[in-house]
């Protein structure tokens, strides 16, 4: 994200964003399965980004995200 040099992004992602996800990464462990998918899910979005692809690369962060938050509301929803 430093890397971007994209202001917003960086704000977003490293201030605004990441403190919510580390709530929810703590509550839902990180030794679960979905963990495990989700390292996969970077080194897809890092090689995409390496190899220069950036459609690539935000349509693999766009799924990711979609996988996260689909995770966290399925647990949230289970657990009420």
């Amino acid at each position: 994200m430093q890397a971007s040099k994209n202001d917003l992004l960086i704000d977003t992602l490293c201030n605004r964003l990441y403190y919510r996800v580390r709530m929810y990464r703590y509550q839902l462990g990180m030794a679960s399965p979905r963990a495990k998918r989700a390292f996969r899910e970077h080194s897809h979005i890092i090689e995409a980004i390496e190899a220069g692809d950036g459609e690539l690369a935000e349509l693999l962060m766009r799924r990711h995200i979609r996988a996260s938050r689909n995770n966290i509301e399925k647990k949230l929803t289970t657990e009420t």
